[in-house]
C-alpha cells in the first residue's frame, strides 16, 4: 500500500471514532432533562417568555447543552472511554 492510502485510512479510522464518540456523548445530552427544557423553551416559549430575542433563547439552551455535555462527559466517562476503544477495535477488524 501507498502512504497516501495509509493515510487516508488512518484518517477515515479517526473520524470514525471521533463521529462514535460525538454519537453517543450527543445522545447522552439530549437525554438531559434540562436541554429538553431549555430546547422546548426556545423554540415553543410561553407568552412571557416570547418577549425574549432568539439569540437570548439560543444563548440558555447553548449553556443548558454545554453544561450537560460537562456533566455526562464527567458522569459517563468509563462509557465514553469504552465506546471510543470499541469503535477502534472493530475499525481494525475490518480494516485487516
Amino acid at each position: 500500500m501507498s502512504k497516501a492510502a495509509i493515510g487516508k485510512l488512518h484518517a477515515r479510522d479517526v473520524l470514525g471514532s471521533a463521529f462514535g464518540f460525538g454519537l453517543v456523548l450527543t445522545t447522552l445530552v439530549v437525554m438531559d432533562p434540562r436541554v429538553s427544557y431549555k430546547f422546548s423553551r426556545a423554540f415553543y416559549p410561553s407568552p412571557a417568555e416570547k418577549i425574549m430575542s432568539w439569540g437570548d433563547r439560543l444563548v440558555d439552551l447553548g449553556g443548558a447543552v454545554l453544561v450537560a455535555v460537562r456533566e455526562q462527559s464527567i458522569d459517563n466517562g468509563p462509557m465514553l472511554v469504552l465506546t471510543v476503544v470499541g469503535i477502534l477495535l472493530v475499525a481494525f477488524m475490518l480494516r485487516t
